[in-house]
């Protein structure tokens, strides 16, 4: 590990004077996708704000682990005899095989809901061990999807959130927190568990009779890198639809809280480099979320977004 003990020369930085540290990074994805190119490039950047630059004082080894369990053991175990000096980890999946493989190396966590709950960290404001992060957000703001979509189509009645299990398993507590604000609303929500882009068709097929269905995509690395071709179903389906996490394609909405967390994981990592403990960093949520609307989308659904949700809108895709 980097000691937190050499003194500082006048005029140059931390990170100017120490040897090149080495992050391992361990992503729930596939790096073609658009979200985690934006994302990892957030990471980047900060690091580089902070005087950690690659190719000169740092060095990040990613692995992409997009196709189960197995996968992200294997590279989990890779990355830890590599004895980086801190791991980025992003999604259940891929913290699941980190945390069983070290109590020493610190990790840093991105998209991990209620890691509490899951056995990542006995509590939030001082988790102890080798793990700190960031949870994607309060389960209250789910409450703000349904919403999102009363608000866009007053019929809807009944909520699909899909996701995949394996490489997912956070996902079942999306579900459960959006059915709770559900039956607040009067909508039913279940989840619907995908393998394949063909189960995509059968429970949209599904959802679309009776004309009172929409669709919550939650964070999930499979919905993810297929979300055009699950927009498009969509659209065809006439199912409005709500995500968790930014999107340029055909989904009619957003309301995501991503960005910055990538960015305040590079602060979490920059102090860990500096000597920080990572069980003295609280897990934090965020502060800030971004909305954005598909008017392209919504006039293919036959809907229209309110004035005021259009005003409100961060990014409004025509």
């Amino acid at each position: 590990m980097l000691s937190s003990l050499v003194p500082l020369l006048p005029g140059v930085s931390y990170a100017q004077q120490m040897k090149e540290a080495r992050i391992g990074a361990l992503i729930n994805g596939k790096p073609t996708m658009p979200i985690f190119q934006r994302l990892t490039a957030d990471f980047t950047n900060a690091l580089a704000k902070l005087g950690w630059k690659e190719n000169q004082n740092i060095r990040i080894e990613y692995r992409w682990a997009d196709e189960g369990a197995e996968r992200s053991r294997a590279y989990a175990a890779e990355l830890i005899a590599a004895n980086p000096d801190a791991i980025l980890s992003s999604g259940t999946a891929s913290l699941t095989p980190l945390a069983q493989m070290t109590h020493e190396i610190p990790i840093v966590f991105l998209q991990v809901s209620d890691p509490v709950a899951q056995g990542f960290v006995p509590n939030l404001v001082n988790p102890g061990g080798n793990i700190t992060g960031f949870a994607p957000l309060d389960y209250a703001m789910t409450s703000k999807w349904i919403q999102l979509l009363k608000q866009v189509a007053p019929s809807v009645r009944r909520v699909a959130v899909p996701f995949r299990p394996e490489t997912s398993p956070q996902a079942i507590f999306y579900v459960k927190a959006i059915a709770a604000a559900g039956r607040e609303l009067g909508v039913d929500v279940t989840g619907l568990p995908l393998e394949s882009e063909q189960d995509a068709e059968k429970g949209f097929s599904e959802l679309a009779r009776g004309n009172d269905g929409g669709l919550i995509i939650v964070p999930d690395d499979f919905v993810q890198a297929h979300v055009d071709a699950f927009a498009a179903l969509a659209i065809q389906k006439h199912l409005p639809t709500v995500a968790g996490f930014f999107v340029s394609g055909g989904l009619l909405m957003y309301f995501s809280d991503q960005s910055e967390q990538w960015v305040a994981a590079a602060s979490y990592i920059d102090r860990i480099l500096k000597g920080a403990k990572p069980g003295d960093l609280p897990i934090q949520f965020p502060t800030k979320y971004h909305l954005g609307v598909n008017l392209k989308t919504a006039k293919a659904l036959g809907v229209a977004f309110p004035p005021g949700l259009i005003a409100s809108a961060d990014q409004v895709i025509e």
